[in-house]
């Protein structure tokens, strides 16, 4: 699947996440064809790590698969490998503000892109996976959320007290929760 950069997109991405916007301006960005001219540079080893992140954490999933028309990959996952882990490649997007009201669009191919193919994204895009304005997808934020409640419904609070100092009148947010256990903060 191709898109010029900074095409409109057409569909509904508040029914993917519930805290997007309806009324932003959505946009796409590394959706690269097989003959397409394309920006390059040698990646930056600190962007390639927060892109990782980005596609391995915030993915939003969908139920087919797109592949890379460069190197004309076969249908299905592509996979993908950084520091040590394995991700899939291809079955999902990551959403990124640029700013307000805007957000950009790109295949988690785009890791793939960036690293095998040296794409240059937007400089907006690259700022936004640098800032850490990527959004979640809204079905993971569901399930942990329920999962947190359950815990606290059945007095289970000490089990996130470790993860969280936080009293036992208020939930910990999902994405401190989140972030505190990718990044082993709470071993």
């Amino acid at each position: 699947m191709q898109y010029e950069e900074f095409s409109p997109s057409h569909q509904s991405f508040p029914h993917y996440c519930n805290n997007l916007p309806g009324s932003a301006e959505y946009l796409y960005v590394g959706w690269i064809g097989a003959e397409q001219d394309f920006p390059t540079d040698v990646p930056d080893p600190q962007f390639i790590s927060q892109l990782w992140n980005a596609c391995r954490d915030s993915t939003f999933r969908i139920k087919s698969y797109f592949r890379c028309l460069q190197c004309q990959s076969e249908y299905g996952p592509l996979p993908a490998e950084f520091d040590n882990e394995e991700i899939s490649l291809g079955d999902g997007f990551v959403v990124v503000e640029a700013r307000p009201g805007v957000f950009l669009l790109a295949p988690n191919l785009i890791y793939h892109y960036v690293v095998a193919h040296h794409y240059s994204p937007p400089l907006e895009f690259k700022a936004g996976i640098m800032d850490g304005r990527v959004f979640p997808p809204i079905r993971f934020e569901l399930m942990l959320n329920e999962q947190i409640d359950l815990l606290i419904r059945h007095g289970e609070r000490k089990k996130l007290a470790g993860i969280q100092n936080a009293d036992s009148s208020s939930k910990p947010g999902i994405w401190t929760i989140l972030r505190k256990l990718w990044t082993h903060e709470s071993r």
